[in-house]
This record gives structure tokens, sequence and C-alpha cells, in this order.
């Protein structure tokens, strides 16, 4: 392939003087410090010592299609579990089942729950659809600005991965807020 355009690889590598990094020391919460591994693999510190920020999430709702009733609780319970590991304390929300997923009813619903004390709401989306996604962001960031996170349906309903999509959302969420 490489002849085809007129390329060949040389015969020997070229060496270089380089100098590495030291490794560098991360600060969580509680004067927790982590020093990351030449992986750079940092992920369970992440989720299992306190951020050094926490914002507790005290007021916040979640909206979704009724009928996905069982998983988003499910979702819910796992997030609020969780969430003391790094620190982070979370209310239960205000439940707001929808009857349908057009994304009238998401923005309807929303303009009702939105009010300045409101910290974040979370949306489960039945699957995953840009034109929703946009107008309900657009609501969120422009039009009635509150802290938001989408989630897709498929995303959390295995439940062997929950724990980890849990961690990660809340700490997006901790991240917005």
């Amino acid at each position: 392939h490489l002849r085809d355009w007129g390329l060949k690889l040389a015969d020997c590598t070229v060496t270089m003087n380089a100098r590495v990094l030291d490794p560098v020391t991360l600060m969580f919460g509680k004067n927790y410090r982590e020093t990351v591994n030449d992986k750079a693999d940092w992920g369970r510190a992440a989720t299992s010592k306190n951020v050094l920020t926490a914002i507790n999430l005290t007021k916040w709702a979640v909206v979704f299609f009724g009928k996905n009733e069982p998983i988003v609780k499910n979702f819910v319970t796992t997030l609020k579990n969780q969430a003391p590991k790094m620190g982070i304390q979370v209310a239960f929300p205000k439940v707001v089942k929808l009857n349908d997923d057009r994304t009238e009813t998401y923005l309807k619903e929303l303009r009702g729950l939105i009010d300045p004390s409101v910290q974040m709401v979370l949306m489960i989306f039945p699957q995953m659809k840009s034109d929703r996604y946009s107008a309900v962001k657009k609501l969120c960031c422009l039009e009635m600005p509150v802290a938001s996170q989408v989630v897709n349906l498929k995303t959390i309903s295995n439940d062997k991965r929950l724990a980890s999509v849990a961690q990660k959302v809340i700490l997006q969420i901790n991240c917005k807020l």
C-alpha cells in the first residue's frame, strides 16, 4: 500500500533525546492527594475520594417517559448511593413522569418546573434525538437558565455498569453546579 503512494518505511527508527515528566499529583477533597501513575489512570480516586468542592444536590428534578419508571428509579437510587463516596449529598428529586416522549412535552414540563430555587434538571431520553436534545438545552441554557443533564435510557439500562455510569453522571453534575 505504501509503494502505491510512493512511500517506504525507513530501515531503522529515529533516535532522539527526550525527557520524562515527573508524575502529576491530583488534589481531592479532605486534603487527599493522588499521584497519577504512568498509565494516567486516576478514575478510581475520582469516584471513591471526596471531590475538591462538593455541591450538595438538594433541589432537583428528574424528567422521564413514564413507562421507563423502573429503570429511572433504579438509576436515581444508585446515584444517591454513589454520591456520598465522593463527598456529595443527594436529596430525593422531584419526579416528573411524562405521558409521551415528544419534545413539546419535555419543554412544557420543564417550563412549569424550573424556578430560581431549582439547582438541576436531569432528563432521561428513551433514545437520543438531536432536535429534542437541542430544544431542551436551548431552554435550559438560554430561556430559563438552569444546570441540566441528559442521559440516554440505554446508558442506564445495564445493571452491571450502572454504578460506574452513576459515578460519572454525579461528577458531571457536580462540575456543572
